[in-house]
């Protein structure tokens, strides 16, 4: 019988809690394992009982439970990795029809990347319902005319897949956001680490394969686009299309995503959650000019504005690999403009290269202009006493000829009042886009943001100023940004005005102010800046931080180096996760970090 077995356990169950007892605090007595043992079970087992059963259960060794506890980790370990080594879908009844289905015979090979477990070979088996054709994957299923749509609880899953090869932890995702936003890692620096970390045992080298940056970035972007759609478009149908299509599917998105991000964090979301009383009515508003892409070179696009007119813009794509031109304007060598003494020297691109191999002499020779090629490379348009222009690439000129070009650029920017942003900026920026603008309040959390293309021009400024009044759920009573004086007084120039507006009306309501630390700089004599922008004149503008909108752009500044070989759409749609991922992390009470 099995109670004279375990004598004087009177259950099985005391048996294997005992020796788990012994197992643990092996270098106690057994005194103490026994007190503790009946305070565990409620029970009541006598020391001397016991002491006769462990004296007895010799010839008894390999029926007990002696080395079990140090196999169960491992045995736990194991289940779990033959569990994910065979995806399914967790589905039993059809989504339409709502019969059984069943498993396909076939098995399809995949990879699975997890945060801890690094890469291992798998396989993935779908499900489908023989009366409908419906067919299931693990994060999706085909309609019976192949249409794919995502599971509507996809993201509380643990791993998540997009196509029958790859299968990903949404864990390992969300250690890759959260490095982002907190180490400014870069996609290509995550993948370096993850594969180094997982391969460090030589001997799993060839059994791993290893995580290829291209696949880790489309797959976070991708998962990132749904996390989107749930949250912000409230979309409880999400279409799984194929990852050859993100780019497509993000320029959808990024289009209507612009006013619901003014909405959201203008609304309760932020002001039931703000630490600052007075945050509210006050923006700040600067332009980051480290945060920038490749864009097509080709000039003659303009974007049509209301209020003040048609602009130019140049075209807002993405250029083909190893070309300055997008699809649509590939067979275009256009005539580009540079500075040249007083006139302008004008050629076609493919004309950029060095004129003669070798250093050039320092003495007479002249920078006027300077241009970066699609490979990085920087070339100045320079010139001796009467020759003609031809250009240079940087080894070739003297430090001290560039040091002198770059302190002249920036003393010909000063006029009236320093800030005055209406020269042409180098045209190494003729192939780049130039920055984002972006919209704070005074907590430090993001309202708003856009693309700043060409230059950062006052009709780009009041654009976006104009589209922050719009959609804003409060207009504050002020707008601080470091080119005030000259905003207002463009906003105020009725000739100017093509067209009013009800957005064009709240915005003439609202006080530009120029920030503090800009201020200073701001020439004495100028009257109407010292008059009509100076935040001291305001009372409500005592504890407000003016700069605000400059320490954000500190952070942001930090991502200058994942951004720069972005397309657009992924361009535009990074500088919304990280501002709503910076957001919500300002507002929660359990994290400290200074953004």
């Amino acid at each position: 019988m099995i109670e004279n077995f375990i004598f004087p356990f009177n259950q099985i169950d005391d048996l294997f809690i005992f020796y788990r007892i012994r197992d643990s605090i092996s270098s106690k007595c057994l005194n103490d394992q026994v007190d503790l043992l009946n305070s565990f079970v409620q029970k009541s087992y006598k020391f001397d009982d016991i002491l006769h059963f462990l004296n007895n259960s010799e010839h008894l060794k390999d029926f007990l439970p002696n080395n079990f506890f140090k196999k169960l980790k491992s045995l736990d370990e194991f289940i779990c990795k033959a569990k994910d080594l065979n995806f399914t879908p967790d589905i039993v009844l059809c989504i339409k029809c709502k019969e059984p289905v069943r498993p396909i015979s076939k098995k399809t090979e995949a990879v699975v990347y997890s945060l801890n477990e690094g890469s291992r070979n798998c396989f993935l088996q779908d499900k489908k319902c023989i009366k409908c054709n419906y067919r299931y994957s693990l994060s999706f299923y085909y309609t019976s005319d192949n249409k794919r749509f995502f599971y509507p609880n996809v993201l509380k899953e643990k791993f998540i897949s997009f196509s029958n090869e790859t299968i990903v932890e949404i864990k390992l995702l969300f250690k890759l956001t959260c490095d982002i936003i907190f180490n400014h890692s870069s996609f290509k620096s995550f993948t370096n680490s993850f594969n180094y970390f997982h391969n460090y045992d030589r001997a799993l080298i060839n059994k791993r394969q290893n995580l290829e940056e291209k696949r880790l970035t489309e797959t976070w972007f991708y998962y990132r686009f749904i996390l989107g759609k749930y949250d912000f478009l409230l979309e409880e149908k999400i279409e799984a299309f194929y990852v050859n299509k993100l780019d497509e599917n993000l320029q959808r998105f990024n289009n209507s995503i612009q006013k619901s991000f003014i909405k959201k964090w203008s609304s309760k979301d932020h002001l039931n959650n703000c630490k600052h009383n007075d945050c509210s009515f006050s923006i700040s508003i600067d332009g980051n000019h480290k945060i920038n892409r490749l864009k097509c070179m080709y000039d003659n696009v303009s974007i049509k504005q209301n209020e003040f007119g048609d602009f130019k813009i140049g075209c807002l794509n993405s250029p083909l690999r190893n070309s300055y031109y997008c699809k649509s304007h590939s067979s275009v060598d256009e005539k580009m403009t540079f500075n040249y003494e007083d006139k302008q020297f004008k050629c076609n691109v493919s004309q950029i290269k060095c004129r003669q191999p070798g250093r050039l002499e320092g003495k007479n020779l002249k920078i006027h202009d300077s241009f970066i090629d699609h490979n990085e490379n920087l070339f100045y348009l320079v010139n001796y006493d009467y020759e003609d222009p031809f250009w240079a690439g940087e080894k070739q000129i003297p430090h001290s000829v560039i040091d002198n070009f770059l302190s002249n650029l920036k003393r010909d920017i000063i006029d009236s009042c320093n800030s005055m942003k209406k020269f042409t900026l180098p045209c190494e920026k003729k192939n780049r886009t130039v920055g984002v603008f972006l919209a704070t309040f005074n907590c430090g959390i993001v309202c708003g943001f856009k693309e700043i293309l060409k230059k950062e021009t006052l009709i780009q400024t009041l654009n976006f100023c104009l589209e922050l009044t719009e959609n804003l759920e409060k207009c504050p009573r002020y707008f601080t940004y470091d080119d005030a004086c000259h905003l207002k007084k463009l906003l105020n120039n009725g000739e100017r005005i093509k067209n009013s507006s009800e957005r064009l009306d709240k915005l003439k309501n609202i006080n530009l102010l120029v920030d503090r630390f800009h201020f200073k700089t701001h020439k004495k004599t100028d009257l109407y800046c010292k008059n009509n922008c100076d935040p001291d004149l305001y009372q409500e503008m005592a504890n407000i931080n003016t700069s605000v909108a400059e320490q954000v752009n500190f952070w942001y500044s930090g991502f200058k180096h994942n951004v720069k070989h972005m397309s657009r759409e992924r361009f535009r749609f990074f500088i919304f996760t990280i501002s709503d991922e910076k957001n919500k992390i300002i507002i929660n009470p359990n994290i400290r970090i200074e953004i």
